[in-house]
């Protein structure tokens, strides 16, 4: 047991490594983050670059702030009641900001609409086998399913490029301190990571994304990042979702319905390797990811494209 132990990467030196290895692009970074992720600077505690991804909270602003905020976020309160699980996750996602320090702002709240969907779609808290959150943003949705069933039952595999691995790894611990994370760089120590029960979450930078279909997939999941990736790194994707070693694997989508990246390819939500035998669980514009909110009259503003959200069992190969 102790011989694959150390071939993997815990504690404390997960923090280092990725640091460590923050100055070269990962094979598979799109055009779209080359240029986001000039500049990426980590320093005691605190992260620098062109752009991030959403989820980090607001910082911690003044109660009548928190109060706008709040206001400002009914409609999608509205939308959350229709979930039986609703209160349970904005419970945890309230917790969770609380632990960071920051206020919650609307990137958690749509995570929270979605895994209140998938729970009363799939019972996501219930499912044994891995979930793979595919780019995550800050480690929120990873933190949130942590929250919601502990380390009973299967894994969470969390996938990014090298810099949002780290800011999800740092932000992971920042509110969930007790989390035991590992980072493994290839198949051998990912099945043993996921045979360990040292470990709750298992990190995987974006080169390596091919040793997650080594083992079961019980649901991955993708949310607004896919549309940010080259066509041929989406079809990678799929390919390993549908090679994971269990019967059955639900992937659920969240995209843009086109999108133009800074170098010049369009990536449409429908060219993704989407296959006839794929059963469709749902198929529709996401109903939170319509539009957003700010502080400016008249608040809320549409996005320049529709976001389209898919679940569906994907075909195995």
């Amino acid at each position: 047991m102790w011989g694959y132990f150390l071939a993997m990467i815990t504690d404390d030196a997960i923090f280092s490594q990725l640091e460590s290895e923050c100055q070269r692009l990962d094979r598979s970074t799109s055009s779209h983050w080359q240029n986001y992720l000039v500049g990426f600077r980590y320093h005691q505690g605190q992260f620098e670059s062109a752009g991030l991804p959403e989820g980090g909270g607001v910082p911690k602003c003044s109660p009548m702030k928190t109060a706008v905020h709040s206001i400002l976020q009914t409609p999608f309160k509205i939308k959350g009641f229709g979930f039986r699980g609703y209160r349970d996750f904005i419970r945890f996602a309230e917790e969770l900001h609380r632990r960071r320090g920051t206020t919650m702002d609307l990137a958690t709240f749509r995570q929270v609409l979605t895994l209140s969907l998938l729970d009363d779609c799939v019972a996501i808290r219930k499912m044994r086998d891995p979930i793979v959150v595919i780019g995550d943003g800050f480690g929120v949705f990873a933190s949130l399913i942590f929250s919601s069933r502990g380390n009973s039952q299967g894994k969470i595999v969390v996938v990014n490029l090298t810099q949002n691995l780290l800011v999800d790894a740092v932000y992971l611990k920042i509110g969930l301190p007790d989390v035991r994370m590992c980072l493994v760089k290839s198949a051998t120590d990912y099945i043993n990571a996921l045979r360990d029960d040292r470990f709750d979450v298992v990190l995987v930078q974006a080169d390596n994304y091919a040793v997650i279909g080594s083992g079961p997939i019980g649901m991955a999941v993708n949310i607004v990042s896919m549309q940010e990736m080259e066509l041929d790194v989406i079809r990678g994707y799929f390919d390993v979702i549908r090679s994971s070693s269990n019967n059955s694997t639900y992937f659920y989508c969240c995209n843009r319905e086109e999108k133009t990246l800074i170098g010049g390819s369009v990536i449409r939500f429908n060219d993704y390797p989407w296959d006839a035998d794929d059963k469709t669980i749902f198929d529709e514009i996401c109903p939170w990811h319509k539009y957003y909110y700010d502080q400016h009259f008249p608040f809320y503003h549409s996005y320049d494209g529709s976001i389209r959200h898919k679940l569906a069992i994907l075909r195995k190969v």
